[in-house]
């Protein structure tokens, strides 16, 4: 957290709002303090195409990294969003992801400096039809039938029939 006050001049540089230093800049008077972090703004990439969240810490939920010419940026099939890649995280073309960043603008094109990118790791398909075919083997190695219960293995994998 940041206390006291400072003299500066507005002077807006690529659309985005910034203090210019002048003669009577002096930094002396603030305070630093712990505090909490800050929490990000959840959006749609289509929200995201407004002034009022620019150098707001965003983020997006289900969104893709797509990958073009070595430039990236997130897509949700309908929106898409550069990314720049302002802090070096390490950035790959992945689907569903969360991406959190800052807002900012350049030149009138609205960017993302991504801060996290998590990739969702969930489970896409299971299918069973494979292991339920399969031959079953207790923990002996001998072959079982269908009626047997206990610990089974079938497909190369350990089940437990009850």
């Amino acid at each position: 957290m940041l206390n006291g006050s400072i003299i500066g001049k507005y002077s807006p540089y690529n659309n985005l709002p910034e203090i210019a230093k002048t003669d009577k800049t002096n930094a002396d008077k603030i305070t630093f303090s712990a505090g909490s972090p800050a929490q990000p703004i959840a959006l749609t990439l289509a929200q995201a195409q407004d002034m009022k969240y620019i150098c707001e810490l965003v983020s997006f939920d289900n969104v893709n990294v797509v990958e073009a010419d070595g430039n990236f940026s997130l897509s949700d099939g309908q929106s898409t969003l550069t990314l720049y890649n302002k802090f070096k995280i390490d950035l790959a073309a992945a689907n569903a992801v969360k991406a959190t960043g800052i807002l900012v603008i350049f030149k009138e094109a609205y960017q993302l400096y991504p801060i996290t990118i998590d990739i969702n790791q969930g489970i896409d398909q299971l299918t069973t039809d494979d292991i339920m075919n399969a031959p079953a083997y207790n923990l002996a190695g001998q072959r079982v039938d269908a009626s047997y219960k206990g610990v089974v293995i079938q497909n190369g994998r350990k089940l437990l029939r009850k």
